[in-house]
């Protein structure tokens, strides 16, 4: 466990050096659905607004695909991954 922990320090130094401030420190839109239990980023956006003001059309595609309980945030982030899903038991 400890090499994994090292691993992923050594992973976030490598975005944080070498990938551009635009990504780093852009606007997202997480989304967090129930079922399927997954968590999505789309974006980057340059504002809070711009992030805001497009989540309507994520949101409807999503509900159109079948997803349930859907929660959303606008936030600054670098998401390491853009879907994340849970595995099924």
């Amino acid at each position: 466990m400890a090499f994994l922990g090292r691993f992923q320090v050594w992973v976030n130094r490598l975005i944080e050096r070498f990938l551009p401030k635009r990504l780093t420190q852009a606007w997202w839109l997480k989304v967090k659905t129930q079922s399927p239990d997954c968590i999505y980023y789309f974006g980057p956006f340059d504002s809070k607004e711009e992030a805001t003001f497009l989540q309507a059309g994520y949101l409807e595609d999503l509900i159109q695909e079948g997803a349930q309980n859907v929660r959303l945030a606008v936030k600054k982030a670098c998401p390491q991954q853009l879907t994340s899903c849970a595995l099924d038991a």
